[in-house]
Formats: C-alpha cells, sequence, structure tokens
C-alpha cells in the first residue's frame, strides 16, 4: 500500500532504501528467526529444527538428514528478499509500468550469507522497459584514511560486476556522501577523487550525491556545515558540476 501511494505521485524511479538486505537493520542483526519464518523454512526443506537449533546449524555447517542447512539457510534469505522484491514491483508497475525500481546495495562481503540473488531481483523488479536501478555503498573513507577508498571501490566492484546485466538495462550508481557520517575530516579533493574512482576503477556508471544534487544551493551558502568544515566551495562546485544529471 505505501508504494503503491508512491506510485501514484508519478515518480520516475522508487528507491529501496536503506540497504536492501536482510542484517544490521536494528534490533535484527542477522537476518530473521521469527517462528514464521522457522516454520515456512522447514516446511520447505522438510526439516524440524527450532531456533536455537538453526542458529546453531549453520555456524558449524551442519548436515541434517543429509541437507546442508546453510546452504538451505542461504538460499531461503534470498528466496526470501526476491519475493520482497516482487511484491514491491508489483505494487508499483500495477500504477504505472514505467516506474523504476531502486536498490541501495551494501558491500557483499558484509552480508556474505545473504547476498542477493540479483538476476532473479533484476528480472522480478524490471519496468516495461526492462529498466532496473542499483546504487552501491560501500565501506568508509577519510582524510585520515584514505586506503580506505581503495578498499571501498574494490567492494563496489564486486557489486557492479553481480548487478551488471545483458538482458536488461540495469543501471549501477554510486553513493558519495559528502558530509561525513560521524564527522571525520574528509575533504572534497578526495570526495572528488572517490566519484572518479567509481566510475573508472569500480566500473559503476555513475555518482549519485542526494546531498549534493538537491541540496546544491544550501551547501554553497555561507556558514554552512559542509563549508565550515571543508572551506572547500570550488570543490563542491566541481563534483556538482561532476555527478549532475
Amino acid at each position: 500500500e505505501t508504494v503503491e501511494e508512491y506510485a501514484k505521485l508519478g515518480t520516475p524511479v522508487i528507491w529501496l532504501d536503506d540497504d536492501f538486505r536482510l542484517s544490521f537493520h536494528a534490533p535484527v542483526d542477522y537476518g530473521c528467526f521469527c517462528d514464521d519464518c522457522i516454520k515456512k523454512f522447514n516446511d520447505k526443506n522438510g526439516l524440524n529444527l527450532n531456533r536455537e537449533e538453526l542458529i546453531t546449524a549453520p555456524l558449524d555447517d551442519g548436515i541434517i538428514n543429509g541437507k546442508k542447512v546453510r546452504l538451505l539457510w542461504q538460499n531461503f534469505n534470498r528466496e526470501g528478499m526476491a519475493e520482497l522484491a516482487k511484491s514491491v514491483a508489483d505494487a508499483v508497475h500495477k500504477i504505472d509500468d514505467s516506474i523504476i525500481i531502486g536498490y541501495m546495495q551494501i558491500n557483499p562481503e558484509m552480508v556474505m550469507y545473504e547476498i542477493p540473488d540479483y538476476n532473479l531481483i533484476t528480472e522480478v523488479s524490471k519496468n516495461k522497459n526492462g529498466e532496473v536501478y542499483y546504487r552501491h555503498g560501500s565501506g568508509y573513507y577519510s582524510d585520515i584514511t584514505p586506503h580506505e577508498m581503495i578498499e571501498k571501490n574494490i567492494s563496489i566492484g564486486r557489486l557492479c560486476s553481480l548487478t551488471k546485466s545483458k538482458k536488461y538495462n540495469v543501471l549501477n550508481l554510486t553513493e558519495e556522501v559528502t558530509l561525513p557520517y560521524n564527522r571525520r575530516a574528509k575533504s572534497m579533493k578526495n570526495t572528488i577523487l572517490d566519484c572518479v574512482l567509481n566510475v573508472a576503477f569500480a566500473g559503476a556508471d555513475g555518482v549519485m550525491d542526494e546531498a549534493i544534487h538537491t541540496n546544491t544551493e544550501e551547501q554553497l551558502k555561507k556558514g554552512n556545515i559542509v563549508s565550515s568544515m571543508h572551506d572547500y566551495n570550488d570543490y563542491l562546485t566541481v563534483i556538482t558540476n561532476l555527478v549532475k544529471v
């Protein structure tokens, strides 16, 4: 019902944010172990595990009744995410089948047991033109730890390779954050370098920065927080022109 209401607004793209994943969304750290999910998992795989057993078996790489529980649980999570994606896309495209569905994604090494089946998600999410957007975010760097910029782009490169498609019109974008999450030093000069690496090194199609794209005028005002932190209005102008659509 929620995404249907957004679709009625006539927006060209609807994003699923924050990262489209099961884990690390407080208060759930490692996916869903509710009674309903456990029952669905048992019924699907012919098992009779309780919550404690289902938690232990994947960690021990356990085999029960000749079945690798970790693999079954991984597939169950992936299928669940695809079902959610299909529900959202069906609701949106019922209103307007030209609307593009977009997904924000996190570095795959952080959620190894539940990396989505991107081929399936793209298949069920595409609009009438075969379009799906992904926005990849990964890691954090600062002027104090610039090497993390390279690590971030390696992760984004993995995501771009996982989501690219020869069959559909997939657009791989990246998330660029101008204002650091934790207020560590992050100059606009390094932000520009990261944007360049997103495209030239990680293989993304482009860069998104909602802060820059929608709040440029505000950010360029004298005394605003970005200006106060960096005093680099010239850099902000340059990066705005680079990423402007």
